[in-house]
Parts: C-alpha cells; structure tokens; sequence
C-alpha cells in the first residue's frame, strides 16, 4: 500500500524510502499491475472462459482456471 501512495502522490521527502526499495517490490509490483490490466483487458472484451494465472509462480502453461468474475468452475 505505501508503494502504490507513493507513486501516486510522489513527494521529495519519500524520494529516498522509494530509491531505497528492494528490486523483487519493483518486480512484484509490476507483475501485479500487468495481471490488472491484464483482468480489466478480458473483462471489457466479455471474456468467460479460463485464463492462466500470472501471479502463480510454480504453475504449468496448461494450468488455467475460470476468470474471477465467473466464479470456480463446476
């Protein structure tokens, strides 16, 4: 949550708790605003169907589950 308030509300006196972050908060970070995009991409196209989940880091390509908004499959 910080790193989100101070991206948004960049200010000087942060500029150094920010430069201070660790490379893997940037990488997860980044990896979690693609998987949004990613989500409100299939969600305005009307996609139903099954995705593969970015954010699962062990899982196989053929791996999908039912896109959030749907639900768990049945």
């Amino acid at each position: 949550m910080k790193l989100r308030n101070w991206l948004v509300h960049p200010e000087r006196k942060n500029r150094n708790e920010i430069d201070a972050l660790d490379e893997e908060v940037w990488f997860d970070a980044w990896k979690l605003s693609l998987w949004y995009i990613e989500l409100v991409l299939l969600h305005l196209f009307g996609y139903r169907g099954k995705y593969g989940n970015r954010l699962k880091h062990d899982r196989y390509v053929s791996e999908v589950e039912p896109v959030p908004w749907v639900g768990p499959a049945t």
